[in-house]
């Protein structure tokens, strides 16, 4: 595999872009109670530290030719992401904060570390009893259900705020994380993998911007 050292260097953008947007959805749902907003941003970090960590291991492949290939690193995005979104769907599912909070926040901290465990452990299990790359699918399968059940909670909630922008970059979002994964499938020409570069990077703009927007309404509704 090639990368381009422009190519492992812009990857770092969509990291970073994915890491604000996901810390502003954990403040737009969970601002208002503490404990809930930590699990939320707990969960925002872990995104990013797992975004960080692909791009990390793809800049260090790219400056020595292939000759620095710590796979860890590369494995570490689903470990990292599958945790991550599971803490942020547990902070934001049912905490409409113009009512009351169906959950305490003890019960969500408690959910989020159960369903982790069990994931984790489940991954354990299969990475020594089963041939392949079955623990891997685990937390991939771990972090679509999550990721979704957190945009769609987004999605929801800013078209019920009057947001139809917002409700549609959040759409474009979870919408890429369906089309990338078929990208990614095909060849990996340089070509192709600028492609999927840009469409993940205007994916995470766009969701920084969607959570900006409703950051803003919801401080002139409030002011």
């Amino acid at each position: 595999m090639h990368y381009p050292l422009a190519l492992a260097i812009e990857d770092f953008v969509p990291v970073v872009l994915g890491g604000w947007g996901f810390y502003l959805v954990a403040q737009l749902w969970t601002s208002r109670r503490e404990q809930t907003r930590r699990l939320g941003v707990v969960g925002a970090a872990l995104i990013f530290l797992g975004g960080l960590s692909k791009a990390t291991w793809k800049l260090l492949y790219s400056v020595s030719e292939g000759a620095i290939d710590l796979e860890f690193l590369s494995r570490a995005l689903f470990f990292c992401l599958g945790p991550g979104f599971v803490f942020l769907a547990f902070a934001v599912v049912g905490n409409d904060l113009s009512k009351a909070e169906i959950h305490p926040s003890s019960k969500r901290w408690a959910g989020a570390l159960a369903t982790v465990f069990v994931t984790l452990t489940l991954s354990a299990i299969l990475r020594f009893t089963a041939p392949g790359r079955g623990y891997e699918f685990v937390m991939l399968g771990t972090t679509v259900i999550a990721s979704n059940v957190v945009l769609v909670v987004s999605i929801r909630r800013a078209w019920r705020a009057g947001l139809a922008l917002s409700a549609s970059l959040y759409g474009l979002y979870l919408a890429t994380t369906y089309i990338l994964p078929v990208m990614m499938a095909s060849e990996q020409s340089v070509a192709m993998q600028w492609w999927e570069q840009g469409l993940n990077t205007v994916a995470t703009f766009g969701l920084c911007v969607a959570s900006l927007l409703l950051l803003r309404r919801r401080e002139v509704l409030t002011a």
